[in-house]
């Protein structure tokens, strides 16, 4: 009977065990991780500072470092600079970021040229836009610097 006993809370154990192993790894890497989001009075003021994304461009066969920096300011303006394939350009631009409906709009001064994004999430370090086009699960991520 004691033999029995033991099995039994030994059994109870693992399960437990088994329990919090696995709730302890679901979700770790979700996109939509707020736990780092800035409570602020002014939830449109999120956005301002500079954010910057980095991919590899394909030149050539060889893979090559490329970024965008995008800097918003609070009067609304701003600048947006790219470097790609040994292309450097530096932008101004005039947005309005709506906290409520999470759109962004960057209207690119030089060309005249809208784009619209949904803004996924944003925290103190991190912004994650999806452009107006985009397929669904195509993001953009973008680190504050």
């Amino acid at each position: 009977m004691i033999n029995l006993m033991k099995k039994y809370i030994l059994f109870i154990m693992l399960i437990c065990m088994a329990g919090t192993f696995f709730a302890s790894c679901g979700g770790d890497d979700d996109i939509n991780d707020n736990t780092e989001d800035i409570t602020l009075s002014d939830p449109d003021a999120a956005i301002l500072g500079s954010w910057k994304t980095t991919w590899n461009s394909n030149v050539n066969g060889t893979l090559v470092p490329a970024y965008e920096i995008l800097t918003f300011n609070a009067d609304g303006t701003g600048f947006e600079e790219c470097e790609e394939m040994g292309y450097y350009s530096k932008d101004p631009i005039r947005y309005d970021y709506d906290s409520g409906k999470q759109i962004l709009n960057i209207r690119n001064e030089r060309n005249g040229y809208d784009d619209i994004y949904m803004v996924k999430s944003i925290s103190s370090t991190k912004l994650v836009l999806m452009y107006r086009y985009a397929d669904e699960g195509e993001y953009e991520v973008y680190y504050r610097i």
